[in-house]
């Protein structure tokens, strides 16, 4: 019995002998198919993500859905700031006191916007996104820019750098609106 035993792992010695290399070199060609596979995969991906990007911006694409995002999150942000901090609003984009005259009217804006807001993110796509873009645009004109330029009643006194915040982004928002209208 022990010579049978000796006998059968002698020959399974020998086959693990001439099976290893085999094993080796067929796993290693294997996995020199799979790196192959994986990277003309990752290449195609590459070259996939390149086309898209031909029709983005900044690498997000401009979409009116894209738009109404943007504009809820800014507009929601300013929103819930105007509510829960009006005085802050004043004190940050003027060198003027804040008054409780201008807390009730900041605080009222807050809500108006915050609603606004909301109509904008579940309404109809399209009537929604004509709203944001033409809300986005009047507040443009009529806010940071009519306070800095005045051309509606007179200068008011801007605090910079503060106030330099919205007059470079709305009139971003105001390009992304416009891109996603007329070219995308």
């Amino acid at each position: 019995m022990k010579k049978e035993n000796r006998q059968t792992d002698v020959q399974l010695q020998q086959t693990r002998t001439y099976l290893t290399p085999m094993l080796l070199f067929a796993s290693s060609r294997e996995l020199i198919n799979l790196k192959k596979h994986l990277r003309s995969n990752h290449n195609k991906a590459i070259q996939s993500k390149r086309t898209q990007a031909k029709h983005t911006t900044m690498g997000l694409t401009a979409s009116k859905d894209t738009f109404c995002t943007f504009f809820t999150y800014v507009f929601g942000m300013y929103g819930v700031g105007m509510v829960a901090l009006p005085s802050k609003m004043v004190t940050d984009h003027f060198d003027a006191p804040a008054t409780p005259m201008t807390d009730f009217w900041i605080r009222c804006f807050g809500v108006a916007m915050s609603g606004l807001c909301y109509c904008v993110k579940t309404g109809n796509s399209q009537d929604m996104f004509d709203v944001a873009l033409l809300t986005t645009i009047g507040i443009t004109v009529l806010g940071p820019y009519n306070a800095k330029f005045g051309y509606l009643g007179g200068k008011l006194p801007t605090k910079y750098p503060m106030h330099y915040m919205p007059e470079v982004l709305m009139p971003t928002l105001i390009s992304i609106g416009l891109y996603a209208k007329f070219l995308a």
